[in-house]
């Protein structure tokens, strides 16, 4: 991982697969903060990843089907909220699962706490392993409801010039072409440190036209092999 709070947040996120914990990373939009999830997961070679897109104000019984189809149950899902918990702890026991829940600030209190009932039925054997990621406010929301079953939590900020100059080549082949002055010069342009911008940055370099490169375009921080459910 090219910097120090992504190195940081994979540590974190190994040890939360290897030990079915909780583990949260908070930050501002636009820092890397799924990007940088989605890196270290495969980068440690989880392969039962289920990564739910919940929109805002998205119900339990939104979260509860989610999960019910990303597991690969039998049937339809049962109407009993009870019965479709049932299944998803018989289910989640049989492997170690990560759990990926993004933008964490939009959970509503009823998710969070089947979240928690999911995750205090298993053991350290059977518990899925659960990654938060969130701004300021579902930090705040984490540390109300379930800061005591959380093991890490891990700021990410926007990176420092220092850092831009090394870690955009890192990210991204297309910006190790580009000397490192003009990579600075680029990022105070418009991203100033956040990953997100970064990536589809518009060209601020002398003599070049203003589309960014080919390769960057479209970019999106989502994991390309675990699509989101």
């Amino acid at each position: 991982m090219p910097t120090w709070a992504l190195n940081a947040a994979k540590t974190a996120i190994k040890d939360a697969v290897e030990g079915g914990r909780m583990t949260c990373l908070h930050g501002d939009a636009g820092v890397g903060k799924t990007l940088g999830a989605s890196i270290a997961l495969r980068t440690i070679g989880c392969e039962q990843m289920i990564w739910p897109w919940l929109r805002f104000s998205s119900t339990a019984r939104t979260l509860r089907e989610k999960l019910f189809h990303a597991l690969v149950l039998d049937g339809p899902v049962p109407h009993r909220p009870a019965a479709v918990d049932a299944l998803l702890h018989e289910a989640l026991a049989r492997r170690r699962y990560a759990l990926v829940l993004d933008d964490v600030q939009n959970l509503n209190a009823d998710c969070l706490r089947l979240i928690r009932s999911l995750w205090d039925a298993g053991d350290s054997h059977s518990r899925p392993a659960v990654v938060f990621i969130g701004d300021q406010r579902g930090y705040k929301k984490l540390r109300r409801e379930q800061a005591a079953r959380i093991s890490t939590w891990n700021r990410i900020d926007r990176l420092g010039a220092d850092e831009v100059r090394t870690a955009a080549p890192a990210f991204h082949h297309e910006w190790a072409k580009v000397p490192l002055n003009l990579i600075g010069k680029a990022d105070a342009y418009g991203p100033q440190g956040r990953i997100r911008s970064g990536l589809t940055v518009r060209w601020a370099c002398p003599g070049r036209n203003a589309s960014p490169p080919a390769a960057t375009q479209g970019c999106a921080a989502r994991p390309p092999t675990h699509p989101r459910v």
